[in-house]
């Protein structure tokens, strides 16, 4: 079933072009006529530049329109089920704006990249539904409307200065004729996955190119034999060779080589070995002990989803929080989407979770946390700094790309919280505080719960 809607929302998406296409001015100097339509934003030259249907728009009268902001939730479980909003078409807007915000790394993963125009292939789409899964993104979709009260005009007939009936700028739109839609959903997937493209795959439908050979070691010119190396020494190891060196040290009792196999385990990773979520939660639960917060996330989304235990929502907020309070970025965002999606109506944690302004405070907490550039910058995105090194245990490549996408994704849903009309000045001051209380609780579960 989740393949059928998923591929329905390929078809949806194709047939949905022409109407995303809606009415384009090239009168941007002075916006004499509006212009209505999907807006982007790309990062050129050291600034964002918006694009409406793809023509150059002025930011500040992209700023300066009235904004109708909603937040939402969006399952991609759940997409074409009656009464929900996850429709065909929502979806084929969400997927067309991650594609356009995401490539395929040469691994086969997504990683945020400007304008990277990902194909629509249903393999795409595949790994699409693990990336959610595991990184649970943020989306935000910007559209400009046209005005209802003035269509656009940017006046309508009232009562004139002078109590005449006559032409008066429409308020409505502070006499710009559009408004600003923002749409933020956060993106879930419950069900069943569909089963996880190999690199391969990916390679055969041209998605990623093919990796370049190796070159030619270079002759030795000796009389004397050469010694002989490893077989693995000088090539990178095979997802399986990987495996065995990662069964090894865990069985050692090494917590970073137990998460990578939970990660094997539970296909997080590579797919070396057959699925096996129960081997996944044994190996995971160990390196959680041992205080691994990458280990403690993977914990508590097995927790969440069922997978090699049975589902516990209430262990599942444990092993997020303390996950976040040794610093994963993923876990601190998790935290924020739990309070905030329960103060907008969602039950799915209200039996932990008390329904009151006080979520929007903590929300709005724990985004800061999520969206504080904690983590060090990689000079070799594959290779950990000293700095990183000194905070915790080495991050995959993997898991260092989610981390630095956490928290840009933190940043942008703080600010969606922001916007909420029911955050006053008192909730800032408040979620300010609250976010300097995190701060010191983590600093001292950190100094007592160091990673072993």
């Amino acid at each position: 079933m989740l393949l059928k809607h998923f591929l329905l929302g390929l078809i949806c998406l194709v047939a949905s072009q022409g109407a995303i296409r809606g009415q384009v001015s090239d009168q941007y100097s002075n916006y004499s006529v509006p212009s209505y339509g999907q807006v982007t934003r790309y990062y050129e030259n050291g600034a964002w530049r918006y694009y409406v249907n793809g023509s150059l728009l002025d930011s500040g009268y992209f700023g300066n329109l009235k904004t109708l902001t909603s937040n939402a939730t969006f399952d991609l479980g759940k997409i074409g089920q009656f009464g929900r909003i996850e429709t065909d078409q929502k979806f084929a807007l969400i997927w067309q704006t991650f594609r356009e915000n995401h490539s395929l790394s040469t691994g086969g993963r997504f990683v945020p990249t400007n304008r990277a125009n990902t194909p629509a292939h249903k393999l795409a789409l595949y790994e699409f539904a693990h990336y959610v899964s595991e990184a649970r993104p943020a989306i935000t979709i910007s559209a400009m409307v046209k005005c209802d009260r003035c269509s656009g005009k940017r006046r309508r007939t009232g009562l004139t200065p002078t109590g005449a009936v006559g032409e008066v700028p429409c308020e409505d739109c502070n006499a710009f004729g559009s408004i600003a839609k923002v749409e933020n959903y956060a993106l879930i997937i419950t069900g069943a996955l569909p089963e996880r493209p190999k690199l391969e795959d990916f390679i055969r439908e041209k998605l990623i190119a093919t990796p370049a050979p190796a070159p030619a070691p270079a002759l030795r010119v000796t009389t004397a034999p050469a010694p002989k190396q490893p077989e693995a020494v000088g090539r990178d190891l095979t997802p399986e060779e990987r495996f065995s060196s990662a069964k090894a040290k865990a069985e050692a009792g090494d917590s970073q080589a137990q998460y990578e196999l939970g990660l094997f385990y539970s296909h997080d990773y590579e797919r070396a070995v057959p699925l096996d979520y129960f081997e996944a939660f044994s190996w995971t639960y160990r390196a959680s002990q041992k205080n691994h917060r990458m280990a403690q996330r993977l914990l508590a989304k097995l927790y969440e989803q069922g997978r090699g235990t049975d589902k516990n929502l209430q262990e599942a907020i444990k092993w997020y929080r303390t996950s976040a309070l040794l610093g994963c970025k993923q876990s601190q965002r998790w935290m924020g989407q739990m309070y905030y999606t329960t103060f907008q109506g969602s039950v799915t944690y209200d039996e932990f979770v008390k329904k009151d302004i006080s979520n929007l405070t903590e929300a709005y907490a724990w985004f800061l946390m999520g969206a504080d550039k904690t983590l060090p910058l990689r000079t070799d995105p594959k290779v950990a700094t000293q700095e990183e090194l000194s905070f915790g245990p080495k991050l995959l490549h993997r898991d260092y790309t989610f981390e630095i996408s956490a928290q840009g994704t933190s940043g942008l849903e703080r600010d969606n919280v922001a916007k909420n009309t029911s955050f006053t000045r008192q909730t800032l001051e408040s979620g300010k505080a609250r976010f300097s209380i995190l701060q010191s609780e983590a600093t001292d579960y950190r100094r007592d719960n160091k990673v072993r």
